[in-house]
């Protein structure tokens, strides 16, 4: 009932003024869980520029040709389930700079950006498909990509959701992933105000938007 109300009140300053709140969430790769979900029937693995550019075409999703630039950059990698040749779930990671755009609650917002220290990768844009949800395929991806990035020399995940996303919230738990704290970021008169959370984690800090910071 409280969340409720809140969710309520959320919802309501938005109307009348951009607040954007987002949960931080930190997964120890040493802790990352194996669903019990089968997944034999998914290809995981990270996905090339030509391969996202592919599978944008195999069916409706929101995973756009363009993002592939991210990739050739350098700027990010793609993880991906694939069932006989379709999408079925993604996310993107980035390591050492993530830009404001990657952690923004939409157009009228700068974002929040992060500096990672070497042993971090950020997590996000997470999406599974509709009719492939149900089968703990964030989850195997948190699982499949944390080992993969574990070989890499990672040691943790970090990612961020908007408060009332709690369908994901739920996910990334099962996955092993623990609230550390919140960030937010509040439009008003067009300025742009931040909450900018401390985890206590050497190297890593996070940055309001560079063009309002």
């Amino acid at each position: 009932m409280r969340n409720a109300l809140a969710r309520k009140a959320y919802w309501a300053v938005n109307k009348l003024t951009p607040l954007d709140i987002t949960q931080v969430l930190l997964l120890d790769l040493t802790e990352c869980r194996e669903p019990k979900h089968d997944v034999s029937s998914f290809e995981l693995g990270f996905v090339g520029a030509d391969d996202v550019r592919r599978l944008t075409k195999s069916g409706p999703c929101e995973l756009r040709p363009e993002l592939s630039a991210m990739i050739e950059r350098g700027e990010a990698r793609c993880f991906a389930a694939v069932n006989k040749d379709r999408l079925a779930a993604y996310c993107w990671f980035a390591q050492d700079r993530v830009s404001p755009e990657h952690n923004a609650g939409g157009s009228k917002f700068a974002g929040i950006g992060l500096i990672l220290p070497d042993q971090m990768a950020y997590l996000f844009n997470a999406f599974v498909l509709p009719e492939f949800r149900g089968q703990a395929l964030n989850q195997w991806i948190f699982r499949k990509a944390g080992a993969e990035l574990y070989r890499e020399g990672a040691r943790w995940m970090i990612t961020t959701t908007e408060w009332t996303n709690a369908a994901f919230q739920r996910s990334a738990a099962r996955g092993g992933f623990v609230k550390r704290g919140h960030a937010a970021e509040w439009v008003i008169g067009g300025q742009h105000f931040f909450r900018l959370p401390d985890l206590g984690i050497p190297g890593l800090r996070f940055v309001g938007g560079a063009a309002h910071s």
